[in-house]
């Protein structure tokens, strides 16, 4: 007599030879408990075969009770850092949307695991329990991530944009591509961005730190909100390049663009066709210095070699509070702070509805997960309603405050040329003949035209008004 038991103990057979005593039931249950079978044992089986008393070959036995595997571990993602086009409405595809890049603050929460499920236990013929767990998973963490103690969660150490790199999720703080265009999509971090070659036309640059530019702007957007924006080409804009500044703004050359900044506008060569508004110096001319076509507004001073052009052409330049850029730096802060506010609600409901599955999962939870909870619901409340103080607050206070430009100066070291309009605040001026090596500045009712002193750059004055 022969009891074989399978490899997953879930089952037991019986043969019993020809050539053999036929056993009695004492000696069936002993070869049966010899060879470890206790659980599930059959006995109409046994009593079938004591009846029939005939040989039997690998008959089932005993039969045990097979567990439910438990669920396995899952990552909980609040990123998505798959590489793909933005579908916008009515399902049409944006290839300058790509989604390359995840933008991340410091202490944000990245990726959670959700523990996986011990099962339903099962019973092997021989008495022990199965049990076959949920396989676990690992979070990913990389560069610049932390773990919570508890295991269960991956934080940003760092504010800045979040990738993938051999399966690990890590976080920097800048931004380096070969060009922004189809190969990268648009461009939006909360660091700074260097650009090794073009910004092709179509697609936007956003950072809050510096954007550096090795080549050209074409018709694209670039926008710095607290640095400088460099260019070490140009901006060929055709019409549609718009720069924006929180700091300055240094090119080569700029052409049919617009271009706003809080600090300088330092050009090498000329500004054509163009409208340039900033809160600082404009400085044209360590190349060639022409300012021809457009408008160009500055908050200090203006300085080139010509403005103009021999044609006649309309070209506007002044000294004014730029106070559109002002209402619309200020909005851009509300803006952001919004933006902020919205991206915490989301990822706190994300967190909340974590905590409430963990909390029907888990065997046990931790008095500081319900606590944590509890805060986070309480925390939600308190961010949603800051959010609409925010949006009225947004509505009352963004405005334009009109405010007379002080009298600063416009510099030309080369010509001035007719059909020049002078904006000093509310006051112009439209030339009507060619000056060479000219101040102009405005003193009360009047504007002034001082003609600079070549040796020492000082005036010998002429007036108008």
């Amino acid at each position: 007599m022969k009891v074989r038991i399978t490899d997953d103990k879930l089952k037991a057979y019986v043969t019993v030879g020809a050539d053999e005593k036929f056993p009695s039931k004492v000696e069936l249950m002993d070869a049966l408990w010899k060879a470890g079978v206790v659980y599930g044992i059959k006995e109409d089986v046994i009593k079938k075969i004591l009846s029939e008393k005939r040989p039997v070959g690998d008959v089932l036995i005993a039969e045990g009770k097979a567990p439910v595997p438990g669920e396995d571990a899952k990552l909980i993602w609040y990123i998505d850092i798959s590489m793909r086009p933005v579908v916008n409405d009515g399902e049409i595809v944006d290839l300058r949307k790509l989604k390359l890049f995840e933008y991340v603050t410091k202490g944000q929460e990245l990726v959670s695991k959700l523990p996986g499920t011990k099962g339903t236990p099962g019973k092997a013929v021989t008495g022990e329990d199965i049990i076959i767990p949920g396989r676990d998973v690992q979070l990913p963490g990389g560069k610049n991530t932390t773990i919570s103690a508890d295991g269960l969660t991956l934080y940003a150490d760092v504010s800045g944009y979040a990738y993938l790199k051999d399966g690990r999720v890590c976080v920097d703080d800048i931004i380096v591509v070969r060009n922004v265009d189809y190969s990268s999509g648009n461009i939006k971090f909360s660091g700074s961005v260097k650009v090794e070659e073009d910004v092709r036309p179509g697609f936007m640059v956003e950072a809050e730190g510096t954007v550096d530019i090795g080549g050209n702007v074409e018709a694209a957007f670039i926008t710095s909100r607290e640095g400088d924006v460099i260019v070490k080409l140009g901006v060929v804009g055709r019409g549609k390049a718009r720069i924006v500044a929180g700091k300055g703004v240094r090119c080569g050359y700029i052409q049919d663009a617009r271009i706003k900044a809080k600090g300088d506008v330092v050009v090498d060569r000329y500004i054509i066709n163009s409208s340039v508004v900033c809160g600082g110096n404009v400085i044209v001319g360590t190349k060639g210095g022409i300012i021809r076509g457009g408008k160009v507004f500055s908050q200090e001073s203006i300085v080139a070699d010509e403005i103009g052009g021999e044609q006649g052409i309309l070209t506007e330049v002044g000294i004014s509070s730029p106070e559109f850029y002002e209402a619309e730096a200020k909005r851009s802060r509300y803006v952001k702070q919004e933006e902020e506010l919205r991206g915490k609600i989301s990822l706190l409901k994300k967190k909340i509805a974590f905590l409430e599955l963990l909390k029907e999962r888990a065997p046990s939870i931790s008095e500081a997960k319900i606590k944590e909870l509890k805060e986070s619901l309480d925390k939600l409340k308190e961010l949603e309603v800051e959010l609409r103080r925010l949006v009225e607050k947004e509505k009352e206070d963004v405005g334009i405050d009109k405010e007379e430009a002080s009298a600063k100066c416009v510099v030309v070291k080369g010509f001035l040329h007719r059909n020049v309009i002078l904006t000093f605040g509310n006051y112009q001026h439209i030339t009507t003949k060619k000056y060479e090596g000219v101040k102009v500045y405005r003193v009360g009712d009047e504007i002034i035209f001082e003609k600079l002193n070549k040796e020492e750059g000082k005036a010998d004055g002429e007036g108008e008004s």
